[in-house]
Parts: structure tokens; C-alpha cells; sequence
């Protein structure tokens, strides 16, 4: 990078600060306050969409730039990325979708028919079944299906 490009973004840089300071702390505070993925592209969203209606598009990137400088200030480098994503690419980056649950396999028949007999219980309010008991209704069910 030569030294007058180098001059000239840090006076860009300077010039945001200065004249989008209320923006800048309004926009990183609502953002770095977020705690879930939608919240956070919500804030993001009403954030640019704010600044564009009140100041137009010319300086959205040194203002976004500054932006997630802010930002990870504040230790948020979550948020930090998505804005930076933002004003690189012009979209929010993808929300990650937590896996899919497994479900539980249903009870087998087996269980399910030793529950439908009326055994006796036990003092502790469980049904009383022995092994004998169990593997003769195991017999009936695969036998009857």
C-alpha cells in the first residue's frame, strides 16, 4: 500500500469517527446486545437500513468498516464477522442450523404388552414380572404378532 493511499484511509477512517460518531455507538450497542443469530442480523439489518435513510449509500462501507472495528472493542467478534460479511459480500452470513434431533425408537411390542397385563404390584407400586413371565408373553407376541 503506498503512503498517500495509506494517509487517505486513515483520514477516512478519522472522518467517520467524527461525523457518524451517535451512529457508530448506537449501532454497535444495539448489535454487541444481541444474543441469538436472528437477533443479531435483525440489528445489523436496522442498523445499515438506518444509516442509508438518513446518510445514503457513499460512505456505508467506511461506516460499516468502523463499525465492526467497534464492535470487536466491545469483544463481540461474532457480531464483528457479520458485519465485516456484510459489508464485504452485501448479505448477512448463513444462521447455522443446529443438527437434527434423533428420535426415540418406539417402545417394542414386547414392553408394550407386558404393561396391558393385569399384574400385581409391589409394594413400591411397579408391576411384579418375572423372567418366566416375560419371555412367555415375548413367545405370544411374535407368535401372534
Amino acid at each position: 500500500m503506498t503512503r498517500g493511499k495509506r494517509g487517505q484511509e486513515v483520514r477516512t477512517e478519522v472522518r467517520v469517527q467524527l461525523d457518524y460518531a451517535v451512529e457508530l455507538a448506537r449501532g454497535a450497542s444495539h448489535i454487541a446486545s444481541t444474543l441469538a443469530v436472528p437477533s443479531l442480523h435483525a440489528a445489523i439489518t436496522e442498523t445499515v437500513d438506518s444509516f442509508v435513510k438518513t446518510h445514503g449509500k457513499a460512505d456505508l462501507q467506511p461506516f460499516l468498516k468502523q463499525l465492526a472495528d467497534d464492535i470487536g472493542h466491545r469483544r463481540k467478534p461474532d457480531a464483528a464477522i457479520a458485519v465485516r460479511h456484510y459489508a464485504q459480500f452485501g448479505s448477512l452470513p448463513p444462521i447455522p442450523q443446529p443438527p437434527a434431533k434423533r428420535r426415540r425408537a418406539k417402545a417394542a411390542p414386547v414392553v408394550a404388552a407386558v404393561h396391558k397385563r393385569n399384574l400385581p404390584a409391589t409394594p413400591t407400586g411397579r408391576k411384579n414380572v418375572s423372567g418366566g413371565e416375560i419371555a412367555q408373553t415375548v413367545e405370544r407376541v411374535v407368535e401372534y404378532g
